[in-house]
């Protein structure tokens, strides 16, 4: 079985097994400094079995923290390889709040083996205040 996801601002699925993205391929949150650290987008999986792995599975996604710690409960679902074979895609959206600016990593896992991982840095930003702000 093989796998991968991807981060995007939005990912829908259509009914042909097709699937549409808005700003997909996200590795970088840019936080304004001093606000909390929220990351709202989607997920896309798109796995594909052979006629040997059809049938019913279940996929957790993982976020870690650079060091490997887990922040967030595990989002977990099922998805199902037809009969000779063939690809699933799901597309699901999220509202992440991160304990801290740096390095963050989610990972595809279908049973006890890992298919995809992609990396994300939490980065601030400063913010820009317009001209004749603040006086």
């Amino acid at each position: 079985m093989k796998g991968f996801l991807l981060i995007a601002d939005s990912a829908r699925i259509h009914g042909d097994g097709t699937f549409s993205l808005l700003r997909g391929g996200i590795d970088r949150v840019l936080v304004p400094e001093g606000e909390p650290l929220i990351h709202r987008g989607s997920v896309l999986l798109r796995i594909h079995g052979d006629a040997s792995e059809a049938g019913k599975h279940e996929f957790a996604l993982r976020v870690e923290s650079g060091n490997g710690e887990r922040v967030a409960p595990d989002l977990k679902g099922a998805f199902e390889i037809p009969a000779g074979g063939g690809g699933a895609v799901a597309a699901l959206d999220f509202v992440f709040s991160l304990p801290k600016l740096g390095s963050y990593r989610i990972a595809l896992s279908v049973g006890d083996r890992e298919l995809d991982g992609w990396r994300v840095e939490v980065i601030s930003i400063p913010v820009v205040k317009p001209a004749g702000a603040g006086k």
